[in-house]
């Protein structure tokens, strides 16, 4: 629903406020405002089957993600220091991996402990098929915070593609730990 949208949207923007840099509020927004439009167009005759309907979709998302993208680039430049506007553009051009992979890697750089790096970071690789540098970044995650049960179960988890023995054990270890 529109209020819905315009409440969720005022309450990330409150977060900003108090954190002008923090990521989930920044991506809560983006991925309001391209939900929203999907909705829009979803509500039209000829959603999904109409050619000209679905053209016109693509071409308005295409705009707006030029237009989110010259504000990342714009904050990344005045924050040089901050790994969020890196890695919001990282996931910005999730659809060209070469473009991904050099925000992503500044975003490491800049803040090489930052969890939602990593997250993305371990994921990247992983897509990328690189499994021993995905399982490297998860254990680091893990150990960043031992409490934190998804970072512990990325982690297991991962060691199923490099090492079944280990993910054996670890995976008993888990359920111990996080029953």
């Amino acid at each position: 629903r529109k209020s819905d949208v315009s409440s969720a949207t005022k309450a990330y923007n409150r977060i900003l406020e108090i954190d002008p840099d923090n990521y989930l509020a920044h991506m809560g927004i983006i991925n309001l405002g391209k939900s929203a439009l999907i909705k829009q167009y979803q509500e039209k005759p000829g959603f999904g089957s109409d050619e000209k309907v679905m053209k016109e979709l693509s071409e308005k998302l295409m705009t707006e993600s030029e237009a989110k993208n010259a504000k990342y680039e714009k904050l990344a430049k005045d924050n040089p220091t901050k790994a969020v506007y890196q890695l919001i553009l990282a996931n910005n051009y999730s659809y060209q991996p070469v473009k991904m992979q050099e925000y992503l890697y500044k975003a490491q750089q800049l803040e090489p402990n930052n969890i939602d790096v990593l997250r993305m970071l371990a994921q990247f690789e992983k897509l990328k098929g690189n499994n021993l540098t995905a399982n490297e970044v998860y254990k680091k995650l893990s150990d960043l915070d031992p409490q934190d049960e998804n970072a512990a179960f990325a982690y297991y988890y991962s060691l199923g593609d490099v090492d079944y023995k280990q993910f054996k054990v670890k995976t008993e270890e888990f359920i111990k730990r996080f029953p």
